[in-house]
């Protein structure tokens, strides 16, 4: 079963075509890597999925619903969560704030709770703390709690953006390039995580450009070049596609 397909999606910037009626499927409970030379689409299809951009034309189905056009916090109340390539984090909040906050769509209370001061906000602030700690927990972050973000090193950064995206509780999550600017260690730190959201039923699209990334954690490829889809399949399939070694590589000299 599929939990999110897209059909002809198409996003043009002008003349440029940036993606270029894109058809494929994110396996529910799967890890779905998204792969590509610099320029080929990749973070533009995110964008769509996510409601970042509006398509040209297309659309996105997840769980049976289009959801075309949606707004981004539309997106994520659809259970639907992401990171970007170009880390984004609240810089004035602790660590443990900036998931905090992004806890706030989970409240039921509404403005006569804030108003009375109610046992019901109460309770949904304390367990969406308790959630928030658990989080940092998973990321390895608990300890960094009443830090502020600019004083983490820039891999518990990327940590630190994954746990917020966690927060929303999402049955799909994007992931755009996680382990970018990452050390060895934070490498093999962060492809243990993505299995570990597999492991807890998390549905995850991957854009990575590190091939042995791809090929540890994924369970089905799609590869793009120039905003098409140039071929799909498992990473074993797809590494030995002569139009996907071009891509990468350029067209040997005669």
């Amino acid at each position: 079963m599929a939990i999110l397909k897209t059909d002809n999606l198409t996003r043009r910037f002008g003349g440029l075509v940036a993606v270029n009626n894109l058809s494929f499927e994110i396996p529910e409970g799967k890890i779905t890597g998204l792969i590509g030379p610099n320029g080929s689409g990749k973070s533009t299809t995110i964008n769509l999925i996510s409601g970042v951009l509006p398509a040209s034309s297309g659309s996105v189905e997840y769980r049976g619903r289009k959801i075309t056009g949606y707004a981004p916090h539309m997106v994520a109340r659809m259970g639907i969560s992401r990171t970007y390539q170009q880390i984004r984090l609240f810089e004035k909040m602790t660590v443990l704030e900036n998931v905090y906050v992004a806890r706030n769509m989970m409240y039921k209370s509404g403005l006569a709770d804030v108003l009375m001061g109610s046992k019901r906000l109460s309770a949904e602030d304390r367990a969406n703390e308790k959630k928030a700690m658990e989080l940092l927990e998973l990321v390895g972050l608990a300890d960094k709690a009443d830090e502020l973000p600019k004083n983490l090193p820039y891999g518990y950064r990327r940590f630190l953006e994954i746990a917020r995206a966690l927060a929303t509780e999402p049955k799909l999550l994007l992931l755009d390039e996680p382990a970018a600017g990452m050390n060895r260690d934070e490498f093999m730190e962060v492809m243990d995580l993505v299995r570990r959201l597999r492991s807890m039923g998390i549905s995850v699209l991957l854009v990575e450009h590190t091939m042995e990334f791809v090929e540890a954690v994924v369970d089905h490829v799609v590869v793009l070049n120039f905003g098409q889809k140039l071929a799909e399949g498992t990473f074993a399939q797809i590494e030995k596609d002569p139009q996907v070694i071009e891509a990468y590589l350029g067209k040997e000299e005669l």
